[in-house]
């Protein structure tokens, strides 16, 4: 629903990427919902906040590989880290402090003072400041996909969606009746 024009590309970029890499294609859906949202809220474009959006995927699935995590694990600290919560990125040497973000800045040309930034300008500095900080990451997925530690990961990707799947069967039918035991 977030996705809004940007549905389209979306999908063709959570099928690709989840039949390259065999990842989970639900995770991959809502972290691009989800970053595409953080996007818009900041302020971009639509076809701004969808780029900004699939960059930010690829780049979980680049840091999960590098750091030997789960791809959920890597959108978490990322959208933690974005919105402005040092401490998840920082367990992996990744630095989105106020000091960064103004240096950040400076190095971008930027000589609006920090203070009087808006939380979608700070945002986005966050944002540059983890890509810049990212670069060993960057596409790490790819060059290590036949590597046996990331050939395991996506073979424990599809058993844990069949769980999931699993296990949303067993609990819908009391689900169902709770709303009715409730009344």
């Amino acid at each position: 629903v977030s996705m809004g024009s940007s549905i389209d590309k979306a999908t063709k970029f959570v099928n690709e990427m989840s039949n390259a890499y065999n990842l989970n294609d639900e995770g991959l859906k809502q972290s691009v919902g989800t970053f595409n949202l953080l996007g818009t809220q900041m302020g971009l474009t639509s076809d701004q906040a969808y780029l900004y959006s699939e960059t930010l995927t690829k780049l979980s699935a680049d840091m999960a590989s590098l750091r030997n995590s789960s791809v959920d694990v890597a959108t978490s600290k990322l959208k933690s880290g974005i919105v402005g919560e040092v401490e998840a990125l920082r367990q992996w040497g990744i630095d989105v402090s106020e000091a960064t973000l103004k240096q950040e800045a400076l190095a971008n040309g930027i000589t609006k003072s920090y203070d009087k930034m808006s939380y979608g300008e700070k945002s986005l500095l966050r944002y540059s400041a983890i890509l810049r900080q990212t670069t060993a990451d960057q596409g790490d997925f790819a060059r290590t996909s036949e590597s046996p530690p990331q050939l395991m990961r996506q073979l424990r990707e599809p058993i844990a969606t069949t769980g999931r799947s699993i296990g949303a069967l067993i609990l819908a039918p009391p689900q169902q009746l709770l709303p009715t035991s409730i009344a």
